[in-house]
């Protein structure tokens, strides 16, 4: 009877101390602890947008149809972007439930005359965009709290899609409302509706048609409009630079283009373009300067919206905001000179490059039009500057401007294909390229490529597993650039193994990337 009883004894303490190691191994790593929270609260998510979409578009459905069936019934005259752009946040959720309601809207009379519009109609068009809107904008705020700025940048535009003039976003984004008349001048892609179906209408509809950042809404009040290859350009003059002239503002004349890319093709007669967020100069003509300034607007927005929580610092940036790039900060300065030769003199860049950033001087050199080489140097530019420092490890720095070199410009704006996938260079060898030195040694080798299979493992940490992994690879590269990773390397930051990232990277490769 002792003897069970000492047992007993012993065998709760074994358990008493099993349960103490337990609990100790289990908490030994708070880091990895909070990032494993952190992971599963993302993955919830991600599973419940996924589960409850069919719900959500029924739903939808259900309260758009109502509305219009109201519409019907009561003889309303309707605004026909209105109902356009509650069936265009219909597509984005479901493009199968869209029915006869195109149909039934293009029979409703229409109006754009707000003294024509019903009371009623305008009371019961608020009321369904409130229902429209409001589950969509709760599971936005959460997507943001749990750091998926993606997820909710796509349930930002669906609840613009219900309601264009969503009061709660537009003041986080610090937008500016234009009239028609004055919003028609800047032409711009459609950001809204990106899942295509056929109904022509839904190809006009824009929910940003009349909202613009402060600067793009100053320069169009002055009578500007931007144009690609002119840059900006007086609205009321649009005929002439058609018919080959140009205003030079800095002579305060008006010339052929071919007198002003002569004049301006000369050292201290550099041509100089502001944008929003870039200050492009340099003696390249006048329609590379601008294109250049379109296409890396272009890019710097999309460079935002992919990675915009390594650029918040703080709960003082609004996640939307930043995903589409409404900062204000110093514009990034962004030289373009007219051949190879002048580039090499006048930036300092060694003979065999086609373009550089220079941390000293915070600006990006390049000649010609836009190139890969531009679009990898700018991104190294806007991720140094925009944090002010980077510690990451040379082989990280370079991935990522090999991931966003791929940038390809379509319709509805540009987007970052990836790199194919490589698998030549052991990762072993990769991670060892810590610093410049080591880089450019790799790169002077003869070994397979450190460029291609840094880009093909930042591809990889971005898209694979229907992008299971970015959210954690983006923090991971935040806190590489600020030097906050105490030693921790990629793939604690995935939540796997060494190895497991390895035998994941290689089976995303081999089964086709």
């Amino acid at each position: 009877m002792n003897v069970k009883r000492n047992g007993n004894r012993w065998g709760v303490g074994l358990g008493l101390l099993v349960l103490l190691v337990s609990v100790v191994s289990v908490s030994a790593d708070p880091w990895s602890d909070a990032r494993q929270r952190q992971r599963e609260e993302r993955q919830a998510l991600r599973d419940r947008l996924d589960n409850e979409r069919e719900r959500r578009a029924a739903q939808a459905e259900q309260q758009l149809s109502a509305f219009v069936g109201r519409s019907e019934a009561e003889g309303w005259r309707v605004e026909p972007m209105a109902l356009w752009g509650m069936l265009a946040g219909l597509v984005r959720l479901d493009p199968d439930r869209v029915g006869e309601l195109p149909r039934r809207i293009r029979a409703l009379p229409a109006t754009t005359d707000p003294d024509a519009m019903n009371p009623a109609y305008v009371a019961a068009l608020a009321q369904t965009r409130a229902a429209l809107t409001a589950e969509a904008y709760d599971l936005l705020k959460r997507a943001a709290d749990v750091g998926e700025v993606q997820v909710a940048v796509e349930l930002m535009w669906e609840v613009l899609c219900f309601d264009p003039d969503y009061e709660p976003i537009r003041d986080a984004l610090g937008q500016v409302r234009l009239a028609d008349e004055v919003a028609r001048r800047l032409p711009r892609p459609q950001r809204g509706v990106r899942r295509q179906i056929s109904v022509p209408e839904l190809a006009d509809f824009d929910p940003d048609a009349n909202w613009f950042s402060p600067f793009d809404a100053r320069m169009l009040n002055r009578g500007l409009m931007w144009n690609q290859t002119r840059g900006w350009m007086p609205i009321e003059h649009a005929d002439r630079y058609d018919r080959g002239a140009v205003y030079d503002a800095e002579r305060r004349k008006w010339t052929t283009i071919d007198e002003a890319n002569d004049y301006h093709s000369r050292a201290g007669r550099d041509w100089r373009i502001r944008t929003e967020h870039l200050d492009v100069r340099g003696t390249a003509s006048l329609d590379q300067i601008a294109l250049v300034a379109s296409e890396l607007e272009a890019m710097y927005d999309e460079i935002f919206a992919v990675y915009a929580a390594f650029f918040a610092q703080s709960r003082r940036h609004d996640p939307l905001r930043l995903a589409l790039g409404l900062t204000e900060h110093q514009p990034l300065v962004v030289w373009v000179y007219r051949d190879h030769a002048e580039y090499v003199r006048r930036s300092g860049g060694p003979d065999w490059s086609g373009g550089l950033f220079r941390p000293d001087t915070k600006a990006s050199y390049f000649y010609g039009g836009p190139s890969v080489t531009m679009y990898h140097e700018f991104t190294h530019q806007v991720l140094h500057v925009m944090t002010g420092k980077n510690n990451a490890p040379s082989w990280l720095t370079e991935a990522i401007a090999v991931y966003t070199q791929t940038a390809t410009f379509i319709d509805n704006g540009l987007a970052f294909r990836g790199a194919p996938y490589a698998g030549r260079l052991p990762l072993d060898d990769l991670f060892a390229l810590r610093n410049g030195k080591a880089w450019n040694r790799h790169a002077e080798s003869g070994r397979p490529s450190a460029y291609a299979e840094g880009g093909s493992l930042a591809t990889f940490c971005m898209e694979a597993e229907n992008q299971r992994f970015r959210a954690d690879f983006i923090d991971y590269v935040r806190d590489a650039y600020q030097g906050k990773t105490r030693g921790r390397e990629v793939w604690e930051y995935l939540g796997l193994s060494r190895r497991e990232l390895e035998v994941a990277y290689h089976r995303w490769g081999t089964q086709g990337g």
